[in-house]
C-alpha cells in the first residue's frame, strides 16, 4: 500500500508533537492532583482542628457548669446536692443547654438523675472517684450522641460524683453552619441485624442532612472497605457532583468505636480543575494543527520533486534511457541553494550515462555467451547444445516435408594413448585438425559438431540414399588417417564411425544417439578404423548384453557358478601335481556356460572383483577341505584379474581368505598377467614382494603375449612362467614357435624359474617339452577340465597307484 512521504513525515510530527503535548498535559495534571491533594489535606486539618475546638469549647462549657454547682451548695447552707440541682435545674436546661445530670454515690451507684443522661461504666465512675481519672469530657452515642463531664464533688452528704451531658447535635449543627460541610458519626455494631452501612457493618448515629448523604457513604462502602477509608480522603463521584470523604476517630474525645464522617461537596473545585485542563489542552493542540498545517505545506515542493524524480527512475528501470535523459535535462540541478534532490537529479544523470554503457556492454556479452553456449571454445563446431537443437530442427522439417536426414557418430581410436604420451597440449592441436578434416569433407548444410573429449557427430541433410552415407564415412576415414605433425611429432589417427538414417534407425534424439553410438561401438569391435551402419541386430545384441549383466549380478547371490580343475602334471613323469581353478556358469536356462560367454562382460561390469573373490575362497576352502581328507597334497592355481589385482584391499583378501579356510599358504599359486604388473611397476613389485612372503606362489600367465620386459622379469618377485598355449599349439609343425617355446624355457631355468606350458594336447608337444626340460605342464592330453567328484576320484585313484608302488619289491 502506497502512502505518500508527506503524510508519512505530517504524521510523523504529529505524534512526536502529540507525544510532547502528552507528557505536558501529564505533569500539569499530576501538578493539579498534587495541588488538590495538598489543599484536600489542608481542609481536612483545618476541619478537624474546628472540630476538636468545638468539642473543647463544649467541654469548657461544661467544666463551668460542674464548677458552679460546688459554689451553689453554701448558699443556703447546708443544702445537698439534690436540692441545688432541683432548684437550678430548669435554669440549666434554658440558659445552658444542658441534657441531662446524673449523681452517684462514692461506690457508683446512681442516687438521682435529671433529665436524659447517658449510663456511664461502672469501672469508669470508680476510677473518677478515686482519682484514677482526671474530670474531663467523652462523648458517647446509644439512642442519641452526648458529650458528658464526670467530676467528683463533696457535698453534706460525702464524696459523690456528678455527671452533666449536653446533646452532640447543637455542636454538629454549629460545625455544618461554620464549614459549610456535613458532618456525622458512625459505630462499629457487628451484632445489629440491618445496619446503616451493611458492607461496613456501621450504624449511622448522627448525620447532618441524613436522607441527602447517607446514600454517598453506603455507595462508598461498595468501592472500599472501611479499614481502607479510614484515615483517608476519598473521592466520590455521585449523582454529577463530587464529593470529598473523610472517615476518622478521635480517641481523645470518644472510644474506638466511633468514628467521624466529613462530607464535602468539591464540584465546583472538581469542575474548575478539568475546565483548567482543557484549557491547557486547547492550548496545546492549537500550536500543534498549526505546526502540522505548515509543515505539509513546506513539503509539497521537494516532495514534488522526489516524485519527478520517481518517474526517472521508473524509467530507467525499464531501460528507457533516451526518455529518462529527457527528463533530467528538463530538471536542472540548481547552482545556488540546492539540496538532497539536486544531488540524488545529479546521480540519476551520471546513472542513467553508466546503464546506457552498461546495456551496450551487456549486448556484446550477450552475443559473445550465446556464441559459447551454442559452440565449442576449442574447435568452433556446434557443442552439444547446439546440435541436439540442430536434430530437432531437422525433426521437424521431417514431419513437414518426409526429407531425411542422417547422423554419424565419430569417435577417434586411441585418442587417450595420444593425448597421455604428447600431452594435453598437442592432444588440443590434434582435435582442431581432426575438426577442420571434418568440416572440409561436408557440404555448408551439413553440421559438424563436438559432443565432449573425442567424440564428434555429423549431422547430414537431406539423405535420399543411405548409401550416400557411407560414401561420405569412407572419404572421413581416408582423409582423418592422413599422418599428421605436431611439435615434430608424426601422428596417425584413425576413428571409429557409427551411421543412422532417420526415421529408419529412429526419429527421436534419444534414439539417434543411442543407436549412433551401438553402430559406433560395433566399427570399434570391428578393428578400428572402420564404420558401421546400424542395424536390429546391434540393438538386439545390445539388449542381450543388458540382459547378460543382469543375469550375471544374480548369478553370483544365486550360487549359480562352479568350480571346475584342469590337472597340471610334472613333464617327465605324468603325476599331478598342482590343478588350475577355471570357473563355469551353470545357468537356468541355456544350462553350462564357459568362460569366453561372460567374462568380457564380468571384467566391463566390474562384477569380476566379487566373482573373483568368490573363486579365490572356494578354491582354497576345497583344497583345504581334501587335503584333510587324507587327498594328495596338491597345489591350486587361481587366476587373478587386473581389476582385482589393482584392488586396494586384494592384499587383506589373501590373508583372510587363508586364514579363514585353514589352507597352508604353499599350496596356493595366483597367476597374474604381465600386462597387470606393467600398469604400475612400483606398485606391483611391492604387491607381488608382501603376497611372496605369506608363502603364497606366484606364476606369470600367457607369458609370451604381453611386454616381455626381460629387464623386469629378472626382478619380478614370481616363481612360475606359463608358457601360452599360443607357442605350443603349433609345435612340432611350427619351428619358431618351437624355438621361442625352447628359449622360454631355457632363460626362465637361468633365472631359477619353473615353467608351465599349457595347451599339451598330442605326445609329440610333451615330447618336446620333457626334451627341453619343461617342469610342468597341462592340456587336454592328460585331463579335460574336471569336476570336483572327477578331479577326486582321479586323486584317490593317483593315490592309490602310489601305494601300490611303494608296496611292489624289486625282484
Amino acid at each position: 500500500m502506497f502512502i505518500s512521504l508527506r503524510w508519512k513525515a505530517t504524521l510523523a510530527v504529529s505524534l512526536l508533537l502529540a507525544f510532547l503535548c502528552a507528557v505536558f498535559f501529564y505533569f500539569i495534571d499530576q501538578r493539579a492532583s498534587k495541588t488538590n491533594a495538598s489543599e484536600r489535606t489542608e481542609m481536612h486539618q483545618q476541619h478537624v482542628g474546628l472540630l476538636t475546638g468545638l468539642i473543647e469549647q463544649s467541654e469548657h462549657h461544661l467544666q463551668q457548669v460542674a464548677s458552679g454547682i460546688p459554689e451553689a451548695l453554701r448558699y443556703p447552707q447546708n443544702s445537698s446536692l439534690k436540692q441545688v440541682i432541683d432548684r437550678y435545674w430548669l435554669y440549666l436546661q434554658a440558659d445552658w443547654g444542658i441534657e441531662g445530670i446524673s449523681l452517684y454515690d462514692s461506690s457508683g451507684t446512681m442516687l438521682n438523675s435529671w433529665g436524659s443522661s447517658p449510663r456511664m461504666p461502672a469501672s469508669v465512675l470508680r476510677e473518677t472517684i478515686a482519682g484514677v481519672n482526671q474530670s474531663g469530657s467523652k462523648i458517647s452515642c446509644q439512642e442519641r450522641c452526648s458529650q458528658s463531664m464526670l467530676m467528683p464533688i463533696k457535698g453534706s452528704d460525702g464524696h459523690q460524683l456528678i455527671q452533666i451531658d449536653v446533646e452532640l447535635s447543637q455542636l454538629l449543627d454549629d460545625f455544618r453552619r461554620v464549614t459549610k460541610t456535613d458532618i456525622g458519626i458512625i459505630s462499629r455494631r457487628p451484632n445489629i441485624e440491618n445496619p446503616d452501612i451493611p458492607n461496613w457493618t456501621q450504624s449511622v448515629l448522627h448525620l447532618t442532612q441524613r436522607r441527602k448523604n447517607l446514600p454517598h457513604i453506603i455507595r462508598l462502602s461498595h468501592q472500599s472497605s472501611f479499614t481502607d477509608s479510614i484515615g483517608t480522603n476519598q473521592t466520590l463521584e455521585s449523582d454529577n457532583r463530587a464529593y470529598d470523604i473523610s472517615i476518622f476517630g478521635m480517641p481523645q474525645f470518644m472510644d474506638a468505636r466511633l468514628s467521624v464522617v466529613i462530607l464535602s461537596d468539591i464540584s465546583k473545585s472538581v469542575q474548575a480543575a478539568r475546565e483548567a485542563e482543557e484549557q491547557s489542552l486547547s492550548q496545546i493542540l492549537l500550536p500543534l494543527l498549526t505546526g502540522c498545517i505548515v509543515l505539509f505545506m513546506m513539503m509539497l515542493m521537494p516532495l514534488n520533486r522526489m516524485i519527478k524524480q520517481t518517474r526517472i527512475m521508473r524509467t530507467l528501470i525499464k531501460g528507457d534511457y533516451e526518455l529518462a535523459s529527457s527528463l533530467i535535462k528538463r530538471q536542472k540541478p540548481r547552482r545556488f541553494f540546492s539540496d538532497e534532490v539536486d544531488q540524488l537529479l545529479e546521480a540519476e544523470s551520471e546513472l542513467s550515462t553508466q546503464l546506457d554503457q552498461l546495456q551496450m556492454q551487456l549486448q556484446e556479452s550477450t552475443d559473445e555467451l550465446k556464441n559459447l553456449a551454442m559452440f565449442d571454445n576449442l574447435t568452433g563446431l556446434a557443442n552439444r547444445y547446439c546440435f541436439l537443437k540442430e536434430i530437432k530442427l531437422r525433426q521437424r522439417r521431417f514431419k513437414r516435408n518426409k526429407t531425411g536426414f542422417a547422423l554419424l557418430f565419430l569417435d577417434l581410436d586411441n585418442f587417450k594413448r595420444i593425448n597421455d604420451s604428447l600431452g594435453h597440449s598437442a592432444g588440443d592441436k590434434l582435435l582442431g585438425i581432426v575438426s577442420n578434416r571434418l568440416k572440409s569433407c561436408v557440404r555448408a548444410a551439413d553440421v559438424v559438431g563436438r559432443l565432449g573429449g573425442d567424440e564428434f557427430c555429423i549431422l547430414i541433410d537431406k539423405v535420399s540414399d543411405p548409401i550416400e552415407t557411407r560414401s561420405l564415412a569412407g572419404h572421413i576415414l581416408s582423409t582423418l588417417i592422413m599422418p599428421i605433425h605436431i611439435a615434430g611429432t608424426e601422428i596417425n589417427i584413425s576413428a571409429s564411425i557409427g551411421i543412422v538414417v532417420a526415421p529408419n534407425d529412429g526419429i527421436t534424439t534419444e534414439e539417434l544417439l543411442q543407436n549412433a553410438d551401438l553402430a559406433m561401438y560395433q566399427a570399434k569391435a570391428m578393428g578400428r578404423n572402420k564404420y558401421c551402419a546400424f542395424s536390429k541386430e546391434l540393438t538386439l545384441r545390445a539388449a542381450r548384453q543388458l540382459s547378460l549383466e543382469n543375469e550375471l549380478r544374480n548369478a553370483l547371490a544365486n550360487q549359480e557358478f562352479e568350480l571346475y580343475f584342469q590337472p597340471q602334471v610334472h613333464i617327465n613323469s605324468s603325476e599331478i601335481c598342482g590343478m588350475e581353478t577355471l570357473i563355469r556358469w551353470q545357468h537356468p536356462s541355456k544350462g553350462l556356460q564357459y568362460p569366453d560367454q561372460f567374462i568380457d562382460t564380468l571384467e566391463e561390469t566390474g562384477l569380476i572383483v566379487p566373482v573373483g573373490e568368490w573363486i579365490l575362497k572356494e578354491s582354497c576352502r576345497l583344497v583345504s577341505s581334501w587335503l584333510k581328507a587324507g587327498l594328495p597334497p596338491i597345489k591350486v592355481a587361481v587366476n587373478i584379474s587386473a581389476r582385482q589385482f589393482t584392488d586396494p584391499g586384494f592384499l587383506r583378501s589373501v590373508e583372510k581368505t587363508l586364514a579363514a579356510t585353514g589352507l597352508p599358504t604353499e599350496y596356493l599359486e595366483l597367476e597374474i598377467t604381465e600386462s597387470m604388473v606393467m600398469g604400475n611397476i612400483d606398485e606391483s613389485f611391492e604387491l607381488l614382494q608382501k603376497l611372496r612372503e605369506l608363502g603364497v606362489t606366484l606364476s606369470i600367465d600367457d607369458f609370451g603375449t604381453g611386454y616381455s620386459s626381460l629387464s623386469y622379469l629378472k626382478s619380478l618377485p614370481v616363481d612360475i612362467l606359463k608358457v601360452d598355449r599360443s607357442f605350443v599349439m603349433d609345435i612340432p609343425n611350427s619351428q619358431s614357435d618351437m624355438e621361442i617355446t625352447a628359449a622360454i624355457i631355457a632363460m626362465a631355468h637361468k633365472l631359477q624359474l619353473k615353467v608351465v606350458a599349457e595347451g599339451i594336447e598330442n605326445p609329440e608337444q610333451h615330447d618336446f617339452l620333457n626334451q627341453n626340460n619343461c617342469d610342468y605342464g597341462q592340456g587336454y592330453l592328460f585331463a579335460k577340465p574336471l569336476t570336483q567328484k572327477e578331479l577326486i576320484e582321479v586323486l584317490n585313484k593317483q593315490r592309490l597307484e602310489q601305494e601300490n608302488n611303494s608296496l611292489t619289491v624289486p625282484a
